[in-house]
Order: structure tokens, then C-alpha cells, then sequence
């Protein structure tokens, strides 16, 4: 990243099974300047998935779901 960038923050969310078996808690991983978060939801059937990023301002389709999931598996490859 260049000195003196615009930094920004960028968050990202999904949903899906409860397979970790959270019981109205969740768990949070983090590294500097990224964070994942998992937590349960709806009566803990589901799990809450985000992930939260800074970065320099990207140029990207907000609508595009592809993109954005590339973007976050990007970010977040190699971590952990």
C-alpha cells in the first residue's frame, strides 16, 4: 500500500448452518487490520459469518457477489 492511501473499511456478511454448534456465542480470529467473527443466530441454527477489513479504496462492483467473495477470499488467504 502507498503512504499516505486512503484507508478504508470494508465489511462483509453471510449466513449459513450452524455446524459449530454455537449456542448463543460466537467466536472472533484476529490479525492486525482484519478481523473474522462467526456467531450464532436463529435460536442457534444458524451461524452469522463476517469479516471486517481495512484497506486502500478498492474499485469494485458493489452488486457483483462474485467479485466481492473474490475479494474476501483474497483479503483473508493465507490467515490462520
Amino acid at each position: 500500500m502507498q503512504a499516505g492511501a486512503p484507508r478504508v473499511t470494508y465489511l462483509a456478511f453471510f449466513n449459513g448452518p450452524n455446524h459449530l454448534n454455537l449456542d448463543h456465542t460466537g467466536l472472533l480470529y484476529n490479525v492486525p487490520g482484519k478481523l473474522a467473527q462467526l456467531s450464532s443466530a436463529r435460536e442457534n441454527t444458524e451461524t452469522i459469518a463476517g469479516f471486517v477489513f481495512a484497506s486502500e479504496l478498492l474499485d469494485h462492483d458493489y452488486r457483483d457477489i462474485r467479485q466481492q467473495k473474490d475479494i474476501v477470499t483474497g483479503v483473508y488467504s493465507g490467515v490462520g
